[in-house]
């Protein structure tokens, strides 16, 4: 392909993702892919996830509020330097926010003037990677608004992505986002709100096990706590179905979306999935023959909710599960 590498980082610090940017003349295309968490200091940044506002400290003044509008039927990004209605801040995730300034800093020199000469954009990255191309090109259209007035000027293909942006602003970004989620990724579901419904749920089930005197406090409750465990999938329930997914509708009533702190995944997410099957009753199914996928947002009830479905939360994370439900071949 007619691809010419401009630039190539590796980083290992805090703070920073490896990057790359190609150009193409003949596609007037610039492309710049992000890596993912792989090494220690990626996970530092991972951990830096307090939702914080997406501002410019250089303002003269207060700090500028970064406030989406609607424009010609799409989104806009604008600049204002006022707030005068309450906390209206874009809200991200602070490591992500960090990695995305500097590698702004790092590709804006070629970046604008391939920008100005008429080139598209294209950012694409996966977890980590996939949040931070996400940032920077919301950082981008911030600044330079006029340079970014047709949709199609910049688009970001995010992989596995974790919840990074508040619930207005990743739904906002859905004109210059597409996110892609394989089936019952973690990672994609690891946010304040989701932890805070766990723990609402974990609560029920320790009234129950009270109730049902196998509460692990005791030597007696113990051996009733571990002879329940023991019984496995052929067992009795704790709890039904129906008073699970009460907990659940119980919990989601009582935790407002749109908190500052709480994080979604942005743009338009294509959420790839295999249905659910009774196993005593169908044979497992295998291979993509059964893969669906569905058009949905971050703020989706299907987001909601920690999947724990043994490895296969962890595994569906991989790059090599997203390559796999794509039907790309690849070689590591």
């Amino acid at each position: 392909m007619d691809y010419t590498v401009l630039q190539h980082k590796l980083e290992f610090c805090p703070g920073k993702v490896a990057h790359y940017s190609a150009v193409s003349p003949t596609e007037r295309l610039l492309v710049v892919g992000f890596r993912g968490t792989s090494t220690l200091s990626d996970i530092l940044t991972d951990c830096c996830g307090r939702a914080v506002p997406l501002v410019d400290h250089n303002s003269i003044g207060d700090k500028i509020r970064v406030e989406i509008k609607a424009a010609d039927g799409c989104e806009r990004i604008t600049l204002e330097d006022h707030d005068n209605d309450g906390d209206n801040f874009v809200r991200c995730h602070e490591g992500i926010l960090i990695s995305a300034k500097n590698v702004l800093n790092e590709i804006e020199p070629f970046l604008l003037p391939l920008v100005e000469c008429r080139y598209r954009v294209i950012f694409c990255g996966h977890s980590l990677g996939a949040a931070t191309a996400i940032v920077t090109a919301i950082l981008l259209r911030s600044k330079y608004p006029d340079l970014f007035l047709d949709t199609k000027q910049i688009h970001v293909y995010a992989f596995g992505t974790p919840p990074v942006l508040d619930h207005d602003s990743a739904i906002a970004s859905c004109s210059f986002c597409t996110t892609i989620i394989n089936n019952a990724d973690l990672i994609s579901r690891l946010s304040i709100s989701n932890l805070a419904v766990l723990l609402a749920c974990l609560r029920s089930i320790q009234s129950k096990l009270a109730e049902h005197k196998m509460n692990p406090k005791g030597p007696v409750s113990s051996v009733a706590f571990f002879n329940k465990i023991a019984e496995g999938t052929s067992g009795t329930p704790l709890m039904t179905l129906s008073e699970l997914n009460h907990t659940f509708d119980e919990a989601h009533k009582n935790l407002p979306l749109r908190k500052p702190e709480h994080l979604f995944i942005p743009g338009k997410v294509l959420l790839a999935y295999y249905p659910w099957r009774n196993e005593r009753e169908e044979p497992k199914s295998t291979g993509r023959n059964n893969l669906q996928c569905v058009q949905t947002t971050g703020a989706s009830n299907v987001f909601q909710r920690l999947e724990i479905d043994g490895l296969r939360c962890l595994t569906d994370h991989l790059t090599s599960s997203y390559f796999e439900i794509m039907g790309i071949e690849y070689e590591f």
